[in-house]
C-alpha cells in the first residue's frame, strides 16, 4: 500500500467528506480540503457581485503611432439549466476558453466551459452574438460542472485518433471526457442548445481515487477535482490537478490507467498544469506559495512521478501563483502570474537541475529553510511560509506596475513572444464608497524574455482597459489569427478579444512579421484618437547601477497614543552615488501622509487617506537621479490588500527587501 492510500484511508474515517451528491440542496458551495476547511474559490474575490445582463458588444479602441488595438467583450448568454449551484456563484460560470486548429468546421470558433451551468459554449469570435450551447446530462452524476477544456490540435506525422477532438474536465463528476464535435453539431441541427449524453462521450476517462480494493480500504472512489489538465509530448497520457485531494495524477487514454502522485506539502491545492522542454509536467498551488514539477519519465535518467516543489523565494509571503506557460521560444523556461503579487514569474530549469541534478529528488517541503516569514496576503490566512536557501536564483519575480488593490489573472504569449496578463479590481477588498477602477489587458515586451535579472526598467509596458468593470478576468490566450488575444471574465459571463493591427490593416488580419509595427505603450481609452505616449526604452532611464539597502525603521510617534502614528524609513545607496534616504510620516487616525525624499517634500502633509483607511499608495519619479519611487503601506499585517509587506518601497518596480547589502 502507498503512502497516498494510507493517508487517503486515515480521513476516509475522519472529517473527510468527499463531494458526492445527488440532491441540489446538498451541494456545497465551496470545494473542502483534506482537513474539511473551505478552501475559497475564484468566486470570493467578488463581494454582493450582481451579473451584468446587458449584451450588447463592447469595445475600448486606441490609436498609437499607426498601430491599433480594438478591445472588445460580449456576454455569454447560458441557456437556463435546471441543475444550477444556489446563490450568487452560479453566475460565476464563464472559466476557460480553447479554439480548434485542426478542423476546417471549427474556424473562426472558440470553445468556454460554463462552470456552474453544466455547459461549454461555441461561440463565433468575429460574430459573438453567434453562440451554441452543449449541456451535460449525465445519469450518474446531476452536476458534471466543466472547467478545464482542451483541443487536441498537435499534428503527427501519421493519422492520430485523437487530433481535433475535445477533452472536457467535469470537476463535480471525477472525469475527463473526450468529446467529437463534429458529431455533436450535427446533433445540434438548427437548435441553440445540445444536450450531452453518456452515448455522446467517445471517451470517460475515471480519475477518481479508489485505493486498495483488495482489503477494501476505500468503500468509495474519492473525488479528485480535476482542475487543470495538459497532455503528454505525445497525446498518449493526460496529466491533471487533483484539487480537492493534493495530488497531481496521469491517466492513460488508452485504457484509462491512471496513478495519483501526492504533493508534499498539504492543502497546496493545486490547478493548472503545463509541459515544459522536456517532457515534464509543471503546476501551480493557490495556496502555498509554491509551483511544483513532476516528472514523467519523458527525459533520459528521470523516472515518472517525482515531485518536486519550488518556493517563491523572492517574496516570502503569499503570491497565490496562477497561470502557467511554457516559455515561447522553447527554451528551459516556464512562466507564471501571481495573483496578489501583481508580477510574473520566470522558472529556470537549469538552476533547478543544479539543485536536483537528477530531477529524481523528491522533495518533502520540510528541508533546510533560511528564513520564515507570516503571510500577508489579501486573504489574511496568517500562513507561514519558509524559503530553502537553495531554491535561490531559481525563480525570478518580474513585478508589474499597476493601482492599488488589483490582483493577476491568465498569462499567455502571443506569436512574436510578447507576454500578456490580466489586471482586474480586487472587489472583495475594496472600500465602501470608492468607485470601482476599470480592468486592464497588460502587454509587456518579449525583451523581458531576455532580462537575467528582476527590474522593468527599459521593458515596453502597454495597459489596455477593458471596456466592462468588476470583471475578474480568468483566462487569456493566443487567438487563431495573428495579432488576436480572447480572454474570459468570469463574474460578468462575458469573452473578450485584444485585436491588434498595424498600418490600417483590417482588425485581425494577417500582418507582415518582417514589419510588425512600433511597440505598443501607454493605456488605452475608449477614444478613437489618443496622443502617442513616451515610450519606457525613450523615457529618461534611470541608471542600471546596483541598489543596495542601509537601513529600515519603523517608530511609533502619536503625540497622545504613540502607536496612531508611524514613522517609516527607508535608507538605501545607489552605486557610485551617495545614500538616498525615505522618510514618510502617517497618521492612522487622521489619514494625513507626509513623504520625503533626502529631506526634500515628495508629498507635503495632506489628507491622501480616509481617516482609518486600510492602505496608502503614491509613486513618483525622483528628478534628480531618475529613480522611479513608489511607497506602498498597510494599516495592518491583516489588511494588506496591495500584495506586499505591511511597510514597502519599490525602486524601479523593485521591493526594497530585494535589495542586497
Amino acid at each position: 500500500m502507498t503512502t497516498l492510500d494510507h493517508r487517503l484511508i486515515l480521513l476516509s474515517h475522519g472529517n473527510f467528506n468527499p463531494i458526492e451528491s445527488d440532491s441540489e440542496e446538498d451541494v456545497p458551495q465551496a470545494h473542502l480540503n483534506l482537513n474539511g476547511k473551505i478552501v475559497k474559490e475564484e468566486a470570493d474575490l467578488i463581494l454582493n457581485k450582481k451579473v451584468e445582463k446587458e449584451e450588447k458588444l463592447r469595445c475600448t479602441t486606441v490609436n498609437v503611432g499607426g498601430t491599433r488595438v480594438d478591445i472588445s467583450d460580449y456576454h455569454i448568454s447560458w441557456e437556463n439549466n435546471e441543475n444550477k449551484l444556489k446563490g450568487e456563484d452560479r453566475q460565476l460560470s464563464t472559466h476557460e476558453i480553447t479554439y480548434d486548429d485542426v478542423n476546417g468546421f471549427d474556424k473562426g470558433f472558440a470553445y468556454v466551459s460554463g462552470f456552474a451551468t453544466n455547459q461549454i459554449a461555441r461561440v463565433n469570435i468575429e460574430d459573438p452574438t453567434k453562440q451554441q450551447f452543449f449541456r451535460f446530462v449525465l445519469k450518474d452524476t446531476k452536476l458534471a460542472l466543466p472547467h478545464t477544456l482542451l483541443f487536441a490540435n498537435k499534428t503527427f506525422e501519421n493519422e492520430h485518433e485523437e487530433v481535433g477532438m475535445l477533452w472536457v474536465g467535469l470537476e463535480y463528476a471525477g472525469l475527463i471526457v473526450k468529446l467529437d464535435m463534429r458529431d455533436l453539431i450535427r446533433k445540434l441541427g438548427n437548435k441553440t442548445v445540445c444536450t450531452i449524453t453518456e452515448d455522446d462521450l467517445k471517451a470517460a476517462l475515471d480519475v477518481r481515487i479508489t485505493g486498495d480494493s483488495k482489503n477494501g480500504s476505500l468503500p468509495s472512489p474519492i473525488n479528485t477535482h480535476p482542475h487543470g489538465f495538459c497532455f503528454d509530448k505525445d497525446y498518449k497520457n493526460i496529466w491533471f490537478t487533483g484539487k480537492l485531494t493534493n495530488t497531481v495524477g496521469r491517466v492513460r487514454i488508452e485504457d484509462g490507467d491512471v496513478k495519483h502522485y501526492e504533493l508534499p506539502t498539504i492543502e497546496a491545492v493545486p490547478i493548472y498544469l503545463a509541459l515544459d522542454v522536456d517532457g515534464n509536467v509543471w503546476g501551480t498551488c493557490l495556496a502555498n506559495n509554491r509551483v511544483f514539477r513532476v516528472t514523467t519519465g519523458a527525459k533520459e535518467g528521470q523516472t515518472e512521478g517525482c515531485v518536486t516543489e519550488i518556493p517563491i523565494t523572492s517574496f516570502p509571503t503569499q503570491r497565490r501563483p496562477i497561470a502557467l506557460k511554457k516559455d515561447p521560444r522553447d527554451k528551459r523556461y516556464m512562466w507564471f502570474s501571481t495573483e496578489v503579487g501583481h508580477s510574473v514569474c520566470r522558472i529556470d530549469i537549469n538552476k533547478l537541475d543544479e539543485v536536483y541534478p537528477s530531477g529524481n529528488t523528491r522533495s518533502t517541503g520540510q528541508q533546510e529553510h533560511d528564513q520564515s516569514s507570516t503571510c500577508m496576503c489579501s486573504q489574511g490566512c496568517q500562513k507561514t511560509y519558509k524559503s530553502p536557501a537553495r531554491f535561490k536564483g531559481v525563480i525570478t519575480e518580474f513585478s508589474i506596475p499597476g493601482e492599488q488593490n488589483m490582483v493577476f489573472g491568465g498569462l499567455a504569449f502571443d506569436r512574436e513572444g510578447s507576454l500578456w496578463v490580466q489586471s482586474y479590481y480586487n472587489n472583495a477588498n475594496g472600500l465602501a464608497g470608492v468607485p470601482t477602477p476599470s480592468d486592464y489587458i497588460i502587454k509587456v515586451d518579449k525583451a523581458i524574455l531576455e532580462r537575467n535579472h528582476g527590474f522593468m526598467a527599459g521593458i515596453p509596458v502597454a495597459s489596455f482597459e477593458v471596456p466592462s468593470k468588476t470583471t475578474v478576468l480568468h483566462r487569456i490566450i493566443c487567438g487563431p489569427n495573428d495579432g488576436e488575444m480572447l480572454f474570459t471574465e468570469l463574474a460578468n459571463n462575458r469573452i473578450g478579444k485584444v485585436s491588434i493591427s498595424y498600418h490600417g490593416s483590417a482588425s485581425g488580419s494577417s500582418n507582415n512579421s518582417e514589419s510588425p509595427g512600433p511597440p505598443i505603450t501607454g493605456t488605452g481609452t475608449p477614444v478613437e484618437e489618443v496622443q502617442e505616449p513616451i515610450r519606457q526604452d525613450e523615457a529618461s532611464s534611470p541608471s542600471s547601477s546596483q541598489l543596495y539597502k542601509r537601513r529600515f525603521e519603523v517608530k511609533d510617534i502619536g503625540k497622545n497614543i504613540k502607536q496612531t502614528k508611524k514613522q517609516v524609513t527607508w535608507v538605501f545607496e545607489q552605486e557610485g552615488s551617495n545614500p538616498h534616504s525615505i522618510v514618510m510620516v502617517w497618521s492612522k487616525r487622521s489619514g494625513k501622509v507626509q513623504i520625503e525624499m533626502d529631506s526634500t517634500q515628495v508629498l507635503p502633509e495632506q489628507a491622501l487617506t480616509k481617516p482609518r483607511a486600510q492602505y496608502i499608495e503614491h509613486s513618483w519619479t525622483d528628478t534628480q537621479s531618475g529613480l522611479r519611487m513608489q511607497i506602498l503601506a498597510n494599516r495592518t499585517t491583516r489588511s494588506t490588500m496591495l500584495g506586499c509587506s505591511k511597510y514597502e518601497l519599490r525602486v524601479n518596480e523593485m521591493p526594497f527587501q530585494n535589495f542586497p547589502r
